[in-house]
């Protein structure tokens, strides 16, 4: 690995990933550092999917170790329990930078790998994403670097056949280690995200198709590692959970055989093709779709094929530097979409908590109330304190009971389908009493109802009215959008108790 470049890159993704003031999606905090969050300090919320065991453990534990460095040299403030994350994602994102450097390299030469660099960084994509908690995030890193080494076995391979000299111990030692790290990379890949296997299942078949001995390289090379791998994750999983089960298998049947994903929403079969694929690459898709067919690498446009049909994250970096002009105007108009959606766009549920998280360091008791969409914003990962939240869940019906039976504790979770007209201006006052009750611990007593409902503003006038009848009022307001976006309103609104004698 090129160092001098890595420490640059290292010190871009720093800078990425302290200019991150957002939110994008709930996976970023409820998959993993809800998670990690509840492994480390013994106390959070865990989702139905943990419940279900659709999720592994692997990926959460990277955090909870984080989490548990920062409270043996007490420096587990608020701040770094909600920040160190990312921090600890840059250098990974580095490495991803770096490979997608060394692999256009391997594939085009130097100039070319530049060009390609420049697009890495400076995508708004990469930008946005890459240093968020995601497990696609992770799984994007491992797999740019498995790829670069699988192809470096290749090259190895290719240099020896084309020697006029009998190539010796050390190129074949060369070429198997490349080999067994893309394999080792792969699978991790696999272990923190399952789909990721149809990439391998694909450039695996082409390995084994090609090879001068297929048998050899499953019995001696594939099995071990593979089986290693997932041993050692399911022994974490087995650890974590308390029973023994494979997720992938998990993963596979709730989402393949009983298409159970379907029931969060649905896309057309061409929408990672016709707005997916187009959005992730922005200005930057003529010079990538011109680069893909110059190019005439019919493996790498089949692994894109491949991971687009997959629901992957796109690693569309290997381009070719056409019109050099055009390519610097699409490349600085990545960094205004970059900027705006990591500092200004949908930052108030993060803002929000922020506020939270200082409020629970005062000495009045706290207990909060989110009247919000389901994973609207972080909890515990971001407050840092074990008070008392109550919100709405979205657990599937069959595991409404699981779910409360999962966390216990001071955490409390309202069946969203029992507020579904929570925004309706004419949902009955006795409605909004109802939810309030089932969100509060302790039943109809209002001092005993929550210090601080947070809502966005788009919330029902009937539930604003009816907040003040009962004795909160308006405090303050947190900018959250420009425009709003899907459920989420342009504020996010904070109402208080008035105290109770």
């Amino acid at each position: 690995m090129n160092l001098q470049l890595y420490a640059v890159c290292i010190g871009w993704r720093l800078l990425n990933a302290l200019l991150i003031r957002t939110a994008f999606n709930p996976d970023e905090y409820w998959q993993s550092l809800e998670v990690a969050h509840r492994l480390a300090f013994g106390y959070g919320h865990l989702t139905w999917e943990w419940a279900a065991g659709l999720r592994g453990y692997a990926h959460p534990l990277l955090f909870a170790a984080l989490y548990k460095a920062l409270a043996l040299l007490h420096l587990d403030s608020a701040w770094s329990v909600a920040n160190a994350p990312r921090l600890l994602q840059a250098p990974l994102a580095a490495c991803a930078d770096v490979y997608v450097y060394s692999l256009t390299r391997e594939l085009f030469g130097a100039a070319v790998a530049r060009w390609a660099l420049a697009c890495q960084v400076l995508s708004w994509f990469t930008f946005y994403c890459l240093v968020r908690t995601f497990s696609n995030s992770l799984e994007a890193i491992l797999t740019i670097a498995a790829l670069y080494h699988w192809r470096a076995h290749a090259g190895c391979i290719s240099h020896q056949s084309g020697s006029r000299h009998h190539p010796g111990r050390h190129s074949s030692y060369w070429s198997g280690s490349h080999r067994k790290l893309a394999l080792l990379l792969a699978a991790l890949a696999v272990v923190v995200r399952p789909p990721s296997f149809l990439l391998w299942l694909f450039l695996g078949t082409h390995e084994l198709l090609t090879t001068g001995d297929a048998a050899c390289l499953l019995v001696h090379e594939v099995l071990p590692i593979g089986m290693i791998v997932l041993a050692v994750a399911s022994s974490l999983d087995r650890c974590c959970y308390g029973r023994w089960l494979f997720v992938p298998w998990q993963f596979f049947k709730f989402n393949i055989v009983q298409d159970g994903s379907a029931a969060y929403g649905s896309h057309s079969w061409h929408w990672n093709f016709t707005s997916g694929f187009p959005a992730i690459c922005a200005t930057l898709l003529p010079f990538g779709l011109l680069g893909i067919y110059v190019s005439n690498r019919r493996q790498l446009a089949g692994l894109l094929l491949l991971s687009l049909l997959a629901y992957s994250l796109p690693a569309h970096k290997e381009r070719r530097g056409w019109g050099r002009g055009a390519v610097v105007v699409a490349l600085g108009a990545q960094l205004l979409p970059a900027l705006y959606l990591s500092l200004r766009h949908q930052r108030g549920t993060i803002s929000v908590m922020t506020y939270l998280a200082d409020q629970a360091r005062l000495p009045a008791p706290l207990a909060v109330a989110f009247l919000m969409p389901c994973h609207a914003t972080p909890l515990y990962s971001h407050i840092h304190r074990n008070v008392t939240l109550s919100f709405l869940d979205c657990s599937p019906p069959g595991w409404v009971a699981a779910v409360r039976c999962l966390n216990g504790g001071r955490q409390q979770a309202c069946h969203a389908d029992k507020v579904a007209a929570l925004v309706q201006e004419d949902l009955p006052a006795s409605s909004h009493a109802e939810l309030l009750q089932q969100q509060s611990l302790h039943g109809t007593d209002m001092r005993n109802w929550p210090t601080h409902v947070i809502t966005f503003n788009n919330l029902g006038i009937g539930i604003v009215d009816y907040l003040a009848r009962i004795g909160y009022h308006y405090h303050r307001s947190f900018p959250h959008a420009d425009v709003a976006v899907d459920d989420g309103g342009t504020s996010v609104d904070v109402y208080v108790k008035r105290i109770m004698v």
